[in-house]
């Protein structure tokens, strides 16, 4: 019997500014997060996490949290990258998802990962340094 795929979801706690609404896990910063840390503490989850549910499939990746159209490209990318050393990974389905990584690599996800869909549902654009950035 082929086990369940996964969906997971990516938190990313950063924001520019708190919703008064906002009961996330989110932070406002008034220097930029050390996205090179943030992906050291990601790996290090993800292949906890891979270790207790070995041999899946991840149908769906969902980037939430604060602001995640705050992250640069490349970390994207090693997000994307980290999932896909441990499990297999279906094809993007969504075309947003397909346009934004259709390979599921670093290089690919920092030349065109300029726009994702926040958690809570709207479009943003990344800023033009984190877009042109990798």
């Amino acid at each position: 019997m082929r086990p369940a795929p996964l969906a997971l979801y990516v938190h990313w706690p950063f924001c520019l500014a708190k919703c008064p609404y906002c009961d996330f896990n989110s932070h406002v910063r008034h220097q930029p997060p050390d996205q090179a840390r943030y992906i050291a503490a990601f790996r290090r989850e993800i292949a906890h996490r891979a270790a207790l549910a070995p041999g899946r499939t991840v149908s769906s990746i969902f980037f939430g949290g604060g602001t995640p159209s705050l992250m640069e490209g490349a970390t994207v990318g090693a997000i994307l990258d980290a999932i896909g050393e441990h499990w297999a990974v279906d094809p993007p389905r969504s075309t947003a998802s397909r346009s934004a990584c259709r390979r599921w690599t670093s290089r690919r996800c920092a030349s065109s990962a300029a726009r994702m869909t926040c958690a809570k549902g709207s479009r943003r654009s990344m800023p033009r340094s984190a877009a042109s950035s990798g």
